[in-house]
């Protein structure tokens, strides 16, 4: 038989048929997770010590499943680590704390993920800013090339239209050329015409 039997008896035997431990061993958690602690290290102290310290770690046990089982996400990673450190203690005592650590340890779990996936979207939102930050200059940027565009488009449309009015004259000017050497062609006939015509009269004999 193990030698720390008589001990875990011994303490327990002072509390068991204590009204409060009967009371709280009665509660619901300790019917879903039973526990048979030996509350060893309080051996050496008084019993009426020993008895309160039983029933405090008892309560403790209680309190700390029922904080672990109304956690949130949120709450600070200090309070994770004094449950762990709490359990640690109550399994000194005896408590078969396995399956409460376990779900903390997954609820601290949880916790960690939520908070890198927060970091991550903190950051995310930072580059968002900082591109959007970017955007908006880079569009300021495009509208003043647009603008400028739109300039050189206006500036180029009234060089067409300048273009095209003057071909239009220098057209009319061609055309007028053409029709005046035209017209100094037949000029230059009649000129010619004339002429013989001149020196024919001029040396046509005299006449009575």
């Amino acid at each position: 038989m193990n030698d720390d039997m008589p001990c875990k008896d011994q303490n327990l035997r002072i509390v068991e048929d204590s009204p409060v431990m009967q009371f709280i061993q009665a509660m619901d958690v300790f019917q879903s997770i039973p526990q048979e602690p030996h509350f060893r290290p309080s051996a050496e102290c008084e019993e009426v010590c020993r008895e309160g310290l039983a029933l405090g770690h008892m309560m403790t046990f209680v309190n700390a499943t029922k904080k672990i089982s109304t956690l949130q996400a949120s709450d600070p990673r200090i309070d994770f680590d004094s449950l762990l450190k709490c359990l640690s203690e109550l399994e000194l005592h005896g408590f078969n704390v396995e399956a409460v650590r376990s779900r903390l340890l997954e609820l601290q779990s949880m916790k960690d993920s939520q908070e890198q996936l927060k970091t991550k979207s903190k950051s995310i939102k930072s580059e968002i800013l900082e591109q959007t930050h970017e955007r908006t200059k880079v569009k300021a940027e495009l509208d003043e090339v647009m603008k400028d565009l739109k300039l050189l488009e206006d500036k180029k449309k009234e060089v067409e239209e300048k273009k095209a009015r003057l071909l239009s004259i220098n057209n009319e000017n061609e055309s007028e050329i053409v029709k005046l050497k035209s017209g100094i062609g037949s000029l230059f006939e009649e000129i010619k015409k004339v002429n013989n015509e001149f020196k024919s009269v001029a040396g046509s004999p005299w006449k009575k």
